[in-house]
């Protein structure tokens, strides 16, 4: 059996020896010579020998250029009869942003794109082949074709940007085309780099327990690693608005988690953070070597609406992880409205008073803008629970209990989305408000109120820990001391906390401080002590104002991660109002657009996009009261908590045998030997070239021993 029978006809070149012996013999005439009567009697016998060498001359001639047909003919030995000997062959390629990575001025993935054609190259008619790309910008569907010009010029239109996952859902979707498959033969090919997080999903958990081998593994894979375990690089792992929601006019603070790569330290580096491609900010960073680092930048943006603020880092060894974007909301100054038990007193005696300073300080001076808050404060008997429309954040504060309508409406308000601060004091009744809030686990309120310590403040105690990863704390988490020096005389001892509830602070005395619930897509905090400072020392500390700053932006609205969400995650917007044509696009990372349908209406629309393989830039085009609305999200990479581990040959070599890998990886041109093993037999061609050569050098010494004449 052949694969490349064509090449066969090569045997009748077989007959071109001949073909030139018999003309030789042509330009020659047998004549008598007189004078040859007196040579030897032996001529005969001399005669005879000549021809006898040279037919043997001949046939090995003869014999060379059939066997140099037959070995270019790739003949088999071994192969079920009927079968062809057809391949398919799997081909994994890494298009992830490492790959992008440089080395003498070719990147990682030029390197695994020239291995990949070698592949494709040695494959023949009939055999088959798939691409399928592992954390590529766009990996598409891939298929088991056996056009293998298509899957070349796939493979030429890959390029790097995507996440850096783990390498086994694109070798689960390489099993399952190879499993489609019918050739006889089935081949597996990872093109990868050196960086050892691809691989953990692979290797076991224990390092002590032995690995099994992955179903993949019987379809003999072959692992070609490309670049070497150096990677001098810095990178920019995620962005976040630390004390969300963006305001107009205010400080929002960003933090930058930055990572070294490099065994060496790298810096000064430039960081910047820009809109419109003006820099707001700019800050310089230096990195320890294989460490990560956190930047943080204060910048402000005047303008309400979207926003999308680029950050990009001066080291280009891998541009794709030297630049990342934040998409913000921003917002107009938040609209609060506190409802008071106690505004009888003038001045820091009424219940709001050290709460509207530190909220609004221009405001309480009777100067116009400026304000994160526009704070209106009612006193509890004029609340209209109708009048709460326009409120983004709703405050309680010394409140003794409510009427039916208005828990009610307080109720209704934080269900649809709004933000509830409950501060109780020394009006509060606690079983009312239990009764009307809390309802023993079936309220809104996150726990449940006991009765006050004892007015001799013998209970006094101090604030003994918060939560310093949760947002609300994002302030606090850069201090060396962030807890605030206050006595706390008296608060009301927090009990029964609902299945969803999360303390955020807690006192010395183990009750908590602040704890947040939730209640339909509204946030409820609720605190042990009062806004001002009647029961506790608070307000006179400097942790008060970035407290209640922190607490009011928390409630007021969801979380800007849903406009930064991680690589795969779905998008979603929501668009208050009327759509025209009821037609929406998106732009993609690399200019794009799609078409993508539009739900609800007529005055309420969600705007759904789900492929979010690509980190970058992804913008929801519509139309709006005649006006284009282009609303960006910035879709972030998997943070790598620590520096990029590269893999060292020693540790290729043992992932290799835990998996069953063969490993091409200092002399990927081993390829020649390994494409097409699995044809259904063994191929003899590397035989037929040996014979060849063999029977060249044996026809050589035969005619130089034999002399020139022959």
């Amino acid at each position: 059996m052949f694969l490349n029978w064509i090449m066969l006809a090569g045997i009748a070149g077989a007959g071109v020896p001949l073909l030139l012996h018999l003309l030789a013999r042509a330009r020659y005439e047998s004549r008598d010579w007189g004078a040859m009567l007196f040579l030897a009697g032996n001529l005969p016998r001399q005669q005879q020998s000549a021809k006898l060498r040279q037919t043997l001359l001949l046939l090995f001639r003869m014999l060379l250029v059939a066997l140099l047909a037959i070995a270019l003919a790739r003949p088999i030995a071994g192969a079920k009869v009927g079968v062809r000997g057809q391949v398919a062959a799997a081909i994994v390629l890494d298009g992830s942003a490492t790959m992008e990575y440089e080395q003498n001025g070719i990147s990682r993935l030029e390197l695994a794109r020239s291995m990949a054609a070698r592949i494709l190259a040695q494959l023949g008619r009939g055999d088959q082949a798939a691409l399928v790309v592992s954390g590529g910008a766009d990996g598409g569907q891939p298929a088991m074709t056996d056009d293998l010009q298509a899957v070349a010029t796939d493979l030429a239109q890959v390029r790097a940007g995507g996440d850096s996952p783990p390498l086994a859902q694109a070798l689960h979707r390489a099993k399952g085309l190879l499993d489609q498959s019918a050739a006889a033969g089935r081949e597996l090919y990872i093109l990868t780099d050196r960086v050892a997080q691809k691989w953990s999903e692979t290797l076991p958990t224990d390092a002590a327990a032995p690995a099994a081998k992955p179903a993949w593994s019987a379809y003999h894979p072959v692992w070609i690693a490309v670049g070497t375990e150096q990677m001098d690089t810095a990178a920019i792992q995620s962005v976040k608005l630390l004390n969300p929601p963006a305001i107009a006019g205010q400080p929002m603070e960003i933090e930058v988690s930055l990572r070294n790569d490099a065994p060496q330290a790298q810096g000064p580096l430039t960081l910047t953070i820009s809109q419109d491609q003006h820099a707001l900010s700019t800050s310089h960073v230096s990195l320890v070597p294989r460490g990560t680092a956190i930047a943080r930048a204060s910048v402000t943006l005047n303008q309400p609406g979207a926003a999308l603020l680029p950050v990009t880092l001066d080291a280009a060894a891998v541009a794709q992880e030297n630049q990342a974007n934040l998409a913000v909301d921003v917002l107009s100054p938040l609209r609060v409205r506190l409802i008071s038990g106690d505004e009888r007193m003038d001045g820091f005696g009424k219940e709001s008073a050290f709460f509207h300073l530190a909220l609004c300080p221009r405001q309480m001076n009777g100067l116009e803008g400026g304000d994160m808050a526009n704070l209106t404060i009612v006193p509890v008997e004029k609340f209209n629970p109708f009048d709460l429309g326009d409120t983004q954040v709703l405050v309680l504060a010394n409140v003794p209990k409510l009427s039916a309508a208005q828990s009610r409406a307080g109720e209704l308000f934080v269900l649809g989305g709004g933000g509830l601060l409950v501060a109780p004091g020394n009006l509060t009744q606690a079983k009312a408000l239990n009764a009307q809030l809390e309802r023993q686990g079936a309220g809104m309120l996150p726990a449940a109120l006991q009765e006050p310590t004892p007015p001799d403040i013998s209970k006094a105690t101090s604030v003994l820990g918060i939560e310093l990863n949760h947002p609300l704390f994002a302030f606090a988490s850069g201090l060396s001391d962030p807890l605030p020096v206050a006595t706390i005389g008296r608060y009301f001892p927090l009990t029964g906390l609902h299945a969803d509830a999360r303390v955020l602070a807690t006192l010395g005395s183990g009750t908590p401080l602040l704890v947040e619930g939730t209640w339909g897509k509204g946030r409820v905090l609720l605190l042990s002590t009062p806004l001002d400072a009647d029961w506790n020392a608070l307000p006179l500390s400097g942790f008060y104002l970035p407290f209640v700053q922190s607490m009011v932006r928390y409630l007021a609205v969801p979380s800007e991660e849903s406009r930064n969400p991680i690589i795969g995650q779905p998008l979603l917007l929501i668009v208050h109002g009327p759509l025209d044509q009821n037609r929406a696009t998106i732009t993609l990372p690399d200019g794009r657009q799609r078409g993508i349908a539009s739900l609800g209406g007529p005055n309420l629309w969600q705007l759904h996009w789900s492929n979010t393989s690509e980190p970058g830039v992804y913008r929801f085009n519509y139309r709006q009261n005649g006006n284009e609305q282009s609303i960006p999200f910035a879709v972030q990479r998997r943070p790598t908590p620590t520096a990029r581990a590269m893999l060292t040959d020693e540790e290729m070599t043992k992932i290799a045998e835990q998996l069953g890998l063969k490993l091409l990886s200092r002399q990927p041109a081993d390829l020649a030997g390994v494409v097409g093993k699995t044809r259904g037999g063994n191929e003899l061609w590397e035989w037929g070239l040996l014979s060849v050569i063999a029977l060249g050098l044996a026809e050589l010494l035969l005619a130089q021993k034999w002399g020139s004449g022959v």
